[in-house]
């Protein structure tokens, strides 16, 4: 509600919708769950009434009884459309024209076989495109429908009918038979273009969209570092905190990838929950780096997170995305980007996924902190390891400054006793060594501090994890060693964020298993910069 909420102006995409709708194609919204579909059909309904007439319709929480058979649904969605026109002061005669009693048409049933030339509906969706055609023809100006939700009912067989009916309605307006709907607008988290039916009875394998009209949708609903930027200059306006807009919209975007959701809850969180606490005790204060960290920092602890909760949940129902997820976080797996893989287009639906040039991505920096809290929680790898770190925890903060130092060698004294003699070596480095590593620092800093991991692309292998605690940013490498060539890269890689976080100091920790390599921490100058290496 634009009266009462901060928003993102997202006029521009609502201007490329209206493309759409101009040009009379039908077309689905499939986003993410609380991606701002239903934000932006209501945004859109609001600028499309001047020139068209809006029905907009939600499938949510109407229940398996609207779908029971095609006499139910042909019932309930009737009476939600007059419902909808009522409400948005449709003329009379339009109303009159779709309300008319069902017993006008009852000559349609006798016809039903003739009245499509797909798949034969039963007589309700000839009595619903005959409805739809009355009331088209009647209109004083063209008519738009939107319907929200439509996940609902996906796997309904009659949804798939009425797919069908609009399929139909699509065509003859075409060949200029009848009158139809302006544009059709289905809005939901699946794309209902890829849902299948059979077309005709008589064929048993051949299956095809009833939704096939349906145009691609590729209005980016993610909202940039400009979009965002601009809602902070609202917030800014009122509140006067003296923030770098500039930073903090790129912040944002930075670690949201300008997920909706993420952006407006996170910036909800900094406005109501963080001013206040220790360290931010002013508005002035909050809307910073720190206070941002902040709020991130308590979104990924929030334990009723209805997001993370559907996103874990799909996860736990879908083993081959389980494995596409562990095997990228952990295992240095590198996917290229293929839009027919069954398992990036399921991780790509919920949000999860992305496309980063030629190659599959976690597809922002929180849900890829929300991945690896979620799967190091269901290990338990090194149980020595996680108590020591934990009866050493106060030890390794003085007076809130973590000692980075400290945790790095005393991870190498426990981690020299791990048994990896009956184990394949580069598998446990690559799969488990970076497990490990963070198992032993998120007991540390749980609480206080977090992190994020930065993993380098390509056959590098190299993590760096980027700790934040009080304030403070530690930038930690995490490598296996393969020669001085490859050392040499991964120096070059720590000095890049060392100027990004303004640092001079760094921590370098290397997996080694060569029988003549050297143990321990050594610290050495590099460009101005002090980097600590710790092999293992």
């Amino acid at each position: 509600m634009p009266e009462k909420h901060y928003m993102v102006d997202v006029g521009n995409k609502v201007s490329e919708i209206c493309k759409l709708v101009n040009q009379q194609y039908y077309f689905a919204i499939n986003r993410a769950r609380q991606y701002g579909k239903t934000n932006m059909l209501a945004k859109l309904e609001r600028t499309l009434q001047p020139q068209y007439h809006v029905i907009k319709l939600s499938f949510q929480g109407v229940g398996t009884a609207f779908f029971k058979d095609e006499k139910a649904f042909l019932d309930n969605f009737v009476s939600n459309v007059v419902q909808n026109m009522k409400q948005n002061s449709f003329p009379r005669k339009l109303i009159s024209a779709w309300n008319s009693p069902l017993s006008d048409l009852k000559d349609l049933f006798g016809n039903a076989a003739r009245k499509f030339t797909g798949k034969t509906p039963n007589a309700p969706f000839v009595i619903l495109h005959q409805k739809v055609v009355d009331l088209c023809t009647a209109a004083d100006k063209p008519i738009v429908l939107m319907i929200d939700e439509v996940d609902q009912a996906s796997n309904n067989e009659v949804f798939l009918d009425f797919l069908g009916m609009l399929r139909e309605n699509y065509l003859k307006r075409q060949n200029k038979e009848e009158a139809s709907f302006q544009s059709v607008i289905l809005a939901g988290v699946t794309d209902i273009k890829n849902l299948k039916a059979k077309i005709r009875p008589d064929e048993k394998h051949k299956v095809s969209s009833p939704f096939n009209i349906a145009v691609d949708f590729k209005v980016d609903m993610s909202f940039s570092t400009e979009e965002i930027a601009g809602m902070l200059q609202e917030y800014e306006a009122d509140h006067q905190t003296g923030m770098n807009i500039t930073e903090m919209a790129s912040l944002l975007r930075e670690y949201t990838a300008g997920y909706p959701f993420l952006v407006s809850k996170i910036c909800k969180l900094m406005d109501e929950d963080i001013g206040g606490t220790i360290g931010f005790p002013t508005n002035a204060s909050v809307w910073t780096r720190d206070g941002f960290l902040a709020a991130e920092k308590r979104l990924l602890e929030e334990e009723n997170n209805t997001l993370f909760d559907d996103l874990i949940k799909q996860i736990q129902e879908h083993s081959d995305l389980d494995r596409l997820l562990y095997g990228m976080l952990f295992e240095g797996i590198i996917r290229t980007f293929n839009p027919q893989n069954n398992t990036y287009q399921l991780g790509s639906t919920y949000g999860l996924l992305g496309k980063q040039g030629t190659e599959i991505c976690i597809s922002n920096r929180i849900f890829q902190t929300m991945l690896y809290n979620y799967y190091l929680d269901r290990e338990t790898l090194d149980r020595d390891l996680n108590q020591s770190a934990q009866s050493l925890k106060s030890r390794f903060t003085t007076h809130g400054h973590l000692n980075m130092d400290l945790v790095l060698t005393k991870f190498h004294e426990h981690f020299k006793f791990v048994d990896l003699s009956n184990s394949d070596v580069e598998k446990f480095v690559e799969e488990n060594g970076r497990k490990v590593f963070l198992l032993y620092l998120r007991t540390i800093i749980n609480g206080t501090g977090h992190y994020y991991v930065e993993a380098v692309m390509g056959d590098d292998r190299r993590t760096d994890v980027i700790v934040d605690y009080c304030g403070e940013q530690f930038v930690v490498e995490l490598k296996i060693w393969r020669g001085q060539q490859y050392n040499a890269a991964g120096e070059k890689q720590l000095l890049g964020y060392l100027d990004y976080y303004n640092l001079d100091r760094s921590w370098m920790l290397t997996f080694d298993f060569r029988k003549e390599k050297q143990t321990g921490a050594h610290e050495y100058e590099l460009e101005g910069k002090t980097i600590l290496e710790v092999v293992v």
